[in-house]
C-alpha cells in the first residue's frame, strides 16, 4: 500500500490497483474502504454532491404538466407551453407544422448539428426515405395505432347472393416527436427550446442516474438548448421548457412551466 501525502489524502485512493480511483474528472474513489479516513470519504462525497447541484436546477422552480404517455406527448407539451401565445393551435397542428417544416426544409442544414433536416429525421425515426415520413406523419400521433380495414368477400354459397363483410387489423407505426421535430418547431415558431432530464446523485456509488418523477432528491439537468439565438427575438425573453424522461422503460416529454408565469 502506498503512503499518501497528508495534503492529498482527501482525494487519492490508498489502493494503487483500484479501478475506481477516479470519479468523473476528479481523483476521488467511490469506495469507503479505500479512503484513509471516514472524513476523507465524506469530503469526497460532499464535493461531488456540490458539483452535481451546481450544474443543475431545482424542479420546484417549475410546474410539471404531464399528459398521456403516447406518441403525441411532445406536441401536447408544446401546446401547453405556447398556449398563451398561440391559443388556436392544437397538438395535432404542432405535429403538422413540424412535418411541413421538415419537408420544406429537408435540404437545409441545422447549424447546431451540421446536419440536414432530412438526415436527422431519418436517423431519429429509423426510416428509409423522407417520403415515408411524410405519409406516416400526416396521421396524428394521438390517433390509434391500430385500425380496422374492411374486406369484402363474396359468399361462396350459390344459394345466397349477399356479401359477407370481414375486417383485418392494420398496425400503424408510432408517430412520436423527437429531435428533428424539436428543431423544426423551434424554427417554425422562432422560439428557443430547453430540454431537461431528471437526475439523481447516488450517494453510495457516486454515479449520476436519469430517473423518473417518482424518484426523490432529484435535479433538472439541461440536456439540449435549441436555437438560443431566438431568446431575445422581438424582446421576448421566453423559451419552451420540456422535461424528457429517458429510462429503460420510458421515453416521454412533459411541459415545464416556470412558476413565475403562474
Amino acid at each position: 500500500m502506498n503512503i499518501i501525502n497528508e495534503k492529498k489524502q482527501s482525494i487519492y485512493c490508498i489502493n494503487s490497483r483500484c479501478k475506481n480511483k477516479t470519479i468523473g474528472d476528479t481523483e476521488y474513489c467511490k469506495l469507503r474502504s479505500h479512503h484513509p479516513t471516514k472524513t476523507s470519504f465524506e469530503n469526497a462525497r460532499n464535493t461531488e454532491i456540490k458539483k452535481f447541484n451546481k450544474h443543475r436546477i431545482d424542479p420546484s422552480n417549475f410546474k410539471i404538466i404531464d399528459g398521456e404517455y403516447d406518441g403525441a406527448c411532445l406536441y401536447r407539451s408544446f401546446w401547453e407551453a405556447l398556449y398563451d401565445f398561440y391559443p388556436i393551435e392544437t397538438p395535432e397542428s404542432y405535429q403538422e407544422n413540424a412535418r411541413k417544416w421538415i419537408m420544406t426544409h429537408r435540404n437545409d442544414k441545422i447549424p447546431q448539428l451540421n446536419e440536414t433536416y432530412e438526415n436527422l429525421t431519418l436517423e431519429t425515426h429509423e426510416l428509409d426515405d423522407l417520403e415515408e415520413y411524410e405519409k406516416l406523419y400526416r396521421i396524428p400521433a394521438s390517433a390509434p395505432n391500430e385500425i380496422k380495414v374492411e374486406l369484402i368477400q363474396e359468399n361462396k354459397n350459390k344459394n345466397r347472393n349477399k356479401s359477407r363483410n370481414k375486417y383485418k387489423k392494420v398496425v400503424i407505426p408510432d408517430r412520436w416527436g423527437g429531435l428533428s421535430e424539436l428543431y423544426a418547431l423551434s424554427d417554425f415558431y422562432r422560439v428557443p427550446i430547453k430540454v431537461y432530464v431528471l437526475q439523481r446523485f447516488n450517494r453510495k456509488t457516486f454515479k449520476i442516474n436519469n430517473v423518473t418523477l417518482k424518484s426523490k432528491d432529484t435535479k433538472l439537468y439541461l440536456l439540449h438548448f435549441i436555437n438560443d439565438h431566438y431568446l431575445s427575438r422581438d424582446r421576448l425573453n421566453y423559451s419552451v421548457n420540456l422535461l424528457y424522461i429517458d429510462t429503460d422503460n420510458i421515453q416521454h416529454y412533459m411541459c415545464l412551466m416556470p412558476k413565475s408565469r403562474d
